[in-house]
């Protein structure tokens, strides 16, 4: 929600409807400053860096895969045949 926000608020729109709701600088601040805490005090339960390479796999990528959970679920939720073992 920030992300778009934040591009609405670039191209001068006050407040905008995202997902059926009416959104603003407030909810765009909290939003930005909850992530900060979030990564500030290290209360991020996600692995950034493994969130951050698959959105950037599925979502950056040159060609557009259907769905990203294709790929978390091969790289982060499957059992790997090592851990099987």
């Amino acid at each position: 929600m920030a992300l778009r926000y934040f591009d609405a608020w670039l191209r001068g729109q006050g407040a905008v409807a995202l997902d059926g709701l009416m959104e603003d600088a407030a909810t765009a601040e909290i939003a930005r400053v909850q992530i900060w805490q979030w990564l500030r005090h290290r209360r991020v339960n996600a692995r950034v860096d493994d969130v951050r390479a698959l959105f950037e796999r599925t979502a950056l990528a040159r060609e557009l895969p259907a769905f990203f959970t294709a790929d978390g679920y091969a790289r982060h939720l499957a059992p790997s045949a090592e851990a099987q073992a």
